[in-house]
């Protein structure tokens, strides 16, 4: 039957572009794929997904924190975020009660994505506090990557939480820009107490006494009241202390409002600079200001080169000075770095006209932002259709191997060398139009492009000289990249592998996280791919990557099941039927890997497990697996049901081909995944067999769509995966110590700090079989090393583990080497130091004389030139 449809009009390849306006880079914003896309790096943590939000669950007490996976960021660029946050919870229930604070702020991180550097943190923010915006902020030099990073609190004081505690959010986004002015603006007023709301702490008047008081107020419910008290005839000087830190040779503006209650006076507003507690200079301005009224004096000043500091003197004086018992009144400072002065604020501004005003720390006691809101929830990716230019697109995935789209493209305008829309690492997707609605039938990322050049047959038109292959492969690429050295025994154990490692999952139909789950194998070597593959042969389940790019997971008990897809003659136009001994499998080997008691992973090889019968039959057909976890009882029982399913070779349906020929057979075929269920029938043979999908094969072009289905049977197993080789003794790393540079509350999971402190041997069972009691301990319990204050020095002489120095030392006698002490001559008798010892003199005679020590028994430092860092050891 011919093609009843255009392609071009049914099917879209789409590679996403760049848009002309901003782009989420997070592509998970709202749990969309599960817990995918975010990272919780403490053992206690997890992330879920549920009714269009995500939420991150901590389990246990202490610092916390989660952060999303890297985005590619260029050094200059410019990044901004913005999130709703929708509620928290602090406790377990039945007695978790809402609540709970959190900031958020960039991390920048290098080309290895280790972190460079942070931007400033946001306010402490409510757990409810709906949409809320990350000011832009410029990637520092060397940066390649950037993620968005949230800290969670117990108190907006930075307490940290004493139990377990949540946080629900979604509509996450993460923007960059060349400039800060396409992400927003952010505003800083330096001023910690501006408006007097609570008290007059950071100001101080020598002539006068100073209160918070309701008399009056220019912005709140609150003024800065003075009353002259000493010194009639001098103007009242109102000054700041602390003084305020500023950045040399830049650009300030400074406002402040002043209401005298007597006419004539003047107010002045004063900017002392400081390099330090060094004066440098001053910058003032004055203006007449009305009686009982509020004046409102501002001016633009350029700090000093030298300036890091600068003290704010709000002034009123009078022709004579001001007497004794005068009041005036001042309110609203404000010091911004910026080259125009614009409208006070502080962190109790309403927020209004797209901005948000916050303190950063305490309310009234802290400096405060005013942050434009103009970053909106953004959709994670926009893309561009080049099917009208491609001339054949060809699609195969299958199982656990990387599904590969290859396209060729004729198309002069989208050539790689001409057009930036085509480039390794832009995700791409072929969709099809099914239902009304447009539906991915594979997804993935460029990985390659080739394009040869037609110049000289007349009958190619210009637009098409170029000819362009492109190869898209799905996400199984990423996670046959990805690292995993730890495996795991069971199917829902797997998120605790699979988290960060690029690629979202749903693991018997969960994409959420786990907080963690015991491991059985530790190899160096293994990619999360491998470990994947693992897992899936020891449980038996079932494994592969979904068309929209998905890790697939599940047990056999789990997966959808009993409803499978009559696929008879009037449904596919060709076939491919085969019989071979070689289909038999009925001599199989499995080998177990699992973890020893010091980290090792140890492989034990079972069988040959043998079905004699099917030899005789059929001649010997071997299988090997590997396996994690299984004791010797599971191990039997797996290679029983491996050889049951096996032994026995028969006609199998290798394959067959649908016509994607008409809309109907479009809308009911062209989403076809793998492993899923159809009832292939063949009367003509009496094959009757419900299968799984484990193969699919497109071939596209504008007057043809094929689908190939290829199948294994339902019952039987996977083909055994062949894993890398096990990295042989113990965990390399566990029991090195290293030195950390950061703050001691993120020292990572897998490290302890070198403290002294006592740990459970069953908490880190990996770290004791390395150490044991060297350090202290007995029992259930042992010690990491103490480095506090102390210098590691090679084991040799002194034994592992035994201590020794001091810091300091005092000299005695015997310390110093022999020497000789000078004595002048004396006319008459002489008196040296020492203890009565003869001296000659000018005279005949012994002369007499004492010689009086000179040290003063005082401490030497002998310590090196030094550094306080942390010291920590692996631990895990």
């Amino acid at each position: 039957m011919a093609q009843q449809f255009k392609t071009v009009d049914f099917v879209r390849l789409e590679v996403e572009t760049d848009t002309d306006g901003l782009s989420n880079m997070l592509q998970n914003p709202s749990g969309e794929l599960g817990g995918w896309g975010w990272v919780t790096p403490l053992g206690s943590s997890f992330m879920q997904a549920f009714s269009g939000q995500l939420g991150f669950v901590n389990l246990l007490a202490g610092a916390s924190y989660f952060y999303s996976e890297a985005m590619p960021i260029n050094a200059g660029q410019w990044a901004s975020a913005s999130w709703v946050a929708l509620s928290g919870q602090i406790g377990l229930p039945p007695s978790n009660v809402p609540g709970g604070w959190f900031r958020a702020r960039f991390e920048w991180l290098d080309a290895s994505q280790a972190v460079l550097s942070a931007a400033p943190q946001t306010p402490y923010l409510a757990r409810n506090g709906g949409r809320t915006t990350l000011a832009p902020a410029q990637a520092p030099a060397s940066t390649a990557y950037v993620r968005l990073r949230f800290d969670l609190f117990a108190t907006n004081t930075g307490t940290n939480h004493v139990g377990a505690h949540t946080l629900n959010f979604n509509e996450a986004t993460v923007a960059k820009a060349a400039t800060s002015d396409e992400l927003g603006s952010l505003r800083v007023n330096l001023v910690t107490n501006p408006s007097f709301e609570t008290n007059t702490t950071g100001w101080l008047a020598s002539t006068a006494t100073l209160a918070s008081s309701t008399d009056f107020a220019a912005v709140g419910s609150r003024s800065l009241k003075a009353t002259k008290t000493s010194s009639p005839g001098s103007p009242v000087t109102v000054r700041s202390d602390p003084m305020f830190p500023v950045v040399g040779n830049t650009s300030y503006t400074l406002q402040a409002r002043f209401r005298p209650t007597v006419a004539g006076r003047s107010a002045s507003l004063v900017a002392n600079w400081y390099n330090g507690a060094t004066f440098v200079s001053s910058r003032t301005i004055s203006a007449a200001a009305a009686a009982n009224a509020w004046s409102t004096l501002s001016n633009t000043v350029i700090s000093p080169p030298t300036a890091t500091f600068v003290q704010i003197w709000a002034v009123l004086e009078g022709p004579s000075g001001m007497p004794l018992t005068e009041v005036c009144y001042f309110d609203a400072v404000m010091l911004e770095q910026a080259s125009t002065v614009e409208a006070y604020f502080d962190g109790s501004t309403a927020d209004a006209g797209g901005w948000e005003y916050d303190w950063t720390g305490a309310a009234n006691a802290s400096t405060s932002t005013a942050i434009s809101s103009n970053l909106p929830y953004i959709a994670p990716v926009s893309y561009f259709d080049v099917l009208p230019d491609s001339h054949q697109i060809r699609i195969s995935r299958e199982g656990l191997n990387v599904g590969r789209l290859g396209a060729t493209i004729l198309s002069s305008e989208l050539d790689p060398s001409q057009s930036t829309l085509i480039r390794p690492g832009k995700r791409a997707r072929l969709s099809s139009l099914v239902d009304g609605g447009w539906e991915t039938i594979l997804g993935g990322k460029l990985l390659e492009a080739d394009v040869t050049y037609e110049l000289k047959d007349p009958k190619v038109p210009e637009s098409k000289r170029a000819r362009i292959e492109v190869v898209i492969v799905d996400p199984t690429q990423i996670l046959a990249n990805a690292g995993r050295p730890e495996g795991v025994a069971t199917i829902p154990a797997l998120p605790f592998v699979l988290e960060g490692a690029g690629v979202p999952w749903s693991v018997n139909g969960s994409g959420n996280q786990i907080a963690t789950a015991p491991v059985t194998t530790y190899n160096e070597s293994a990619k999360a791919l491998d470990q994947v593959a693992l897992t899936r042969d020891t449980a038996l389940g079932f494994a592969w990557v979904s068309r929209v790019g998905v890790l697939n997971v599940w047990d056999r008990d789990e997966i959808a099941s009993g409803s499978p897809v009559l696929l008879n003659e009037s449904a596919y136009s060709s076939i491919d039927l085969s019989f071979s001994t070689k289909d038999a499998i009925n001599e199989v080997q499995i080998t177990v890997q699992s973890a020893g008691t010091d980290g090792s992973t140890i492989e034990t090889v079972y069988g040959p497990y043998v079905d004699a019968a099917s030899v005789e039959e059929w001649g010997r057909y071997r299988k090997e697996f590997t396996v994690t976890g299984l004791d010797s009882a599971a191990v039997d029982a797996l290679a029983a049901t491996i050889l049951t399913a096996n032994v026995q070779p028969r006609i199998r349906v290798n394959s067959i081909t649908i016509p994607i020929d008409t809309v109907e057979r479009l809308e009911a075929h062209a989403l076809r995944d793998l492993y899923d269920e159809v009832n292939v029938v063949l009367d003509q043979l009496g094959v009757d067999d419900t299968l799984r999908v484990t193969g699919i094969d497109h071939t596209i072009d504008t007057t043809k769509w094929l689908l190939t289905l290829r199948f294994s049977e339902d019952g039987g197993v996977a083909q055994p995966t062949v894993q890398p080789p096990v990295q042989s003794g113990a965990r390399p790393d566990v029991g090195v110590v290293e030195l950390f540079a950061g703050p001691v509350d993120q020292i990572p999971t897998t490290k302890l700090l070198c403290d002294g402190s006592s740990h459970a041997v069953a908490d880190y069972p990996y770290l004791f079989a390395v150490i044991g009691y060297t350090f202290g301990g007995a029992g259930a319990n042992f010690s990491v090393p103490n480095l506090t204050d102390r210098f590691p020095i090679g084991a040799g002489t002194k034994a592992r583990g035994t201590t020794g120095g001091a810091p300091s030392v005092t000299l005695a006698a015997n310390n110093l080497p022999p020497h000789v002490h000078g004595i002048a001559r004396q006319a008459g008798a002489n008196t040296g130091g020492g203890t009565n010892i003869a001296l000659g003199n000018a005279v005949a005679g012994p002369l007499g004389g004492t010689q009086a020590n000179a040290t003063t028994h005082d401490p030497v430092d002998i310590l090196n030139p030094w550094l306080s860092l942390w010291f920590i050891i692996r631990a895990a």
